[in-house]
């Protein structure tokens, strides 16, 4: 685990074309109600690379901790909505 501080101090040392994408895309966002719309031209601006390969796998002083429980990784909207109850018609809140 990385708090955010740590994260994008990282991220800006190993992928700093990322760490600017993200900055401006912040930098640029739009509130729309309750949402906070980042900017998609700076977004696409992004190398896409996850998260694992621009960072934590370049990380010198980083502990991998076994964990006892159940685990899913949410890397899609399908996984998280196969943990919602599903009306008759697959629709899940």
């Amino acid at each position: 685990m990385l708090d955010a501080e740590a994260y994008l101090e990282a991220l800006q040392q190993f992928e700093p074309v990322m760490f600017e994408a993200c900055r401006k895309g912040c930098q640029k966002a739009l509130n729309d109600l309750d949402f906070e719309r980042v900017d998609s031209a700076s977004f696409s601006d992004s190398p896409s690379i996850s998260i694992d390969d621009a960072v934590i796998q370049r990380l010198e002083n980083f502990h991998v901790l076994p964990y006892q429980g159940d685990w899913s990784d949410f890397g899609a909207w399908d996984s998280v909505a196969s943990l919602a109850d599903q009306d008759a018609d697959g629709n899940a809140i």
